[in-house]
């Protein structure tokens, strides 16, 4: 049934552009290729600037350390005595 309805709409949509200028098809593909390509590229530059280092804060409740990740809810207890002393 999925594929009798996949090649009837597959060949709704070839005889749609079929029937359009070849002028408007060759639009139609550049503006596609450009839009994917623009898409791609902001995808590509947003993915280099996510820091994860933003979305972690440290708690301390009830005598215990917690590191929450505000991002994704992720909650992580650190053991005091992993923790190096800095000054």
């Amino acid at each position: 049934m999925d594929e009798e309805i996949k090649s009837k709409a597959k060949s709704e949509v070839n005889s749609l552009f079929a029937s359009l200028p070849i002028e408007i098809r060759g639009i139609i593909g550049f503006l596609l290729i450009f839009f994917l390509y623009m898409g791609g590229m902001q995808f590509i530059s947003n993915k280099d600037n996510f820091n994860t280092n933003e979305c972690w804060k440290l708690e301390y409740k009830n005598d215990r350390i917690f590191k929450f990740n505000t991002c994704n809810g992720e909650i992580i207890e650190i053991d005091p005595k992993t923790l190096k002393n800095k000054k």
